[in-house]
């Protein structure tokens, strides 16, 4: 029976493996969840022939080797070409690598990426979905691609190889220092346990008595306190965003019959789990919505519902704003706290279930909605 003496002890445990966190040159350089211009950038010049790291196609050979693959000739490895994040590619053969920490799936992703280079001619293309934790490419990003698609992720494929370069680079201090840095970075974004010696403690104690069969019922629990967290984050958006802007529409949580079920839904990453809104539409511009939407991260913004009826007759005036542009008529930002949704840490959820914490958090952005609601309507 598991009680307050085995929270205790692992407790005790924590605290005597826990390392205080080390100063680590990426997060101080960059969001440690920039895709494109840390993660992105830094694979290509490790995987690149050419790389600073001097060291021809020795961590390339190890990355292709892991995924049963051998490129031969002259090798080129490119980060965003033609949008693709990463590209690994040779005389025949393309290897495409779609990097996704806490980023959406974008209509006919990978379909488009595929097309892109079966019509520079290759016949021999490699589709990999790089994730946290090795999820899924969704329906949407696939599209009509019949072609099979690896999904890889940080926590084991990218983890065991860089730690595999770090070994490689055993001789060269800055470089080993580099892989280590990095190895840190990959273990905060998916709460990774890296001493084996606190892992076999923890083993030990499981085996103890009737520990391992409540196993079960605490990822049961902790699981109820994520959908917790994160319901009453909706519930808190909703009324904000209805005292201060007006009824929300039909497609938001707020009006779903089992908005608890939609949340466990997302948590549970079920394969028909929906991303989750709460959005107001303009009265005076039919078709266009403010709206708070999660996939990964938490954003908000603006869009227009292009399926609309009135969509071709409505457009909005020129705003002076600070928000991302997506697609021409898709304004977004994040809030100044961002938290990956589909891989909380504990602090996280322990954030999110603070009252102070929760208020604030989601009162920063009903004040961004209403303030560019405010600008629309100064502007007619």
């Amino acid at each position: 029976m598991i009680n307050r003496q085995f929270f205790s002890h692992l407790k005790l445990l924590r605290d005597t493996y826990e390392e205080p966190p080390q100063y680590n040159l990426f997060s101080v350089l960059r969001s440690e969840s920039d895709e494109v211009r840390l993660h992105s950038r830094f694979l290509v010049d490790v995987l690149s022939p050419s790389g600073c790291h001097n060291q021809g196609e020795l961590f390339l050979t190890s990355f292709l080797k892991r995924q049963g693959l051998e490129v031969s000739g002259n090798i080129e490895v490119l980060c965003e070409y033609k949008s693709i994040d990463i590209l690994i590619r040779s005389e025949n053969t393309a290897v495409i690598i779609e990097n996704k920490i806490y980023a959406g799936d974008q209509d006919k992703q990978l379909q488009r990426y595929y097309q892109t280079m079966h019509d520079e001619g290759y016949k021999d293309i490699h589709l990999f979905y790089l994730t946290l934790d090795g999820k899924e490419p969704s329906p949407e990003s696939i599209g009509t691609l019949d072609k099979k698609i690896t999904n890889i992720s940080y926590r084991s494929d990218i983890h065991d190889w860089i730690d595999r370069c770090t070994e490689l680079s055993a001789r060269n201090a800055p470089l080993r220092e580099a892989f280590i840095q990095y190895l840190d970075l990959i273990n905060h974004l998916t709460n990774r346990v890296e001493n084996m010696e606190h892992i076999e403690r923890l083993k030990k104690l499981l085996l103890e008595g009737d520990n391992l069969e409540s196993v079960s019922e605490l990822n049961q629990a902790y699981e109820e306190i994520v959908v917790d967290a994160q319901l009453s984050m909706w519930e808190m958006l909703g009324k904000k965003m209805t005292e201060q802007l007006g009824e929300l529409s039909s497609d938001s949580i707020a009006h779903e019959h089992d908005p608890r079920e939609t949340v466990r839904k997302y948590v549970q990453a079920r394969r028909n789990s929906k991303w989750i809104i709460q959005e107001f539409e303009l009265r005076d511009y039919p078709s266009f919505y403010l709206y708070v939407e999660q996939d990964h991260h938490l954003y908000f913004g603006l869009y227009q519902n292009k399926d609309s009826k009135q969509a071709k007759q409505t457009k909005l005036p020129e705003l002076e704003h600070d928000y991302e542009v997506e697609n021409g008529t898709t304004l977004f930002k994040y809030p100044k706290k961002k938290i990956n949704f589909r891989n909380l840490s504990t602090n996280d959820v322990k954030s999110l279930l603070n009252p102070e914490f929760l208020n604030d958090f989601t009162q920063e952005i009903v004040d961004e909605l209403v303030a560019l609601h405010q600008s629309i309507m100064d502007a007619l």
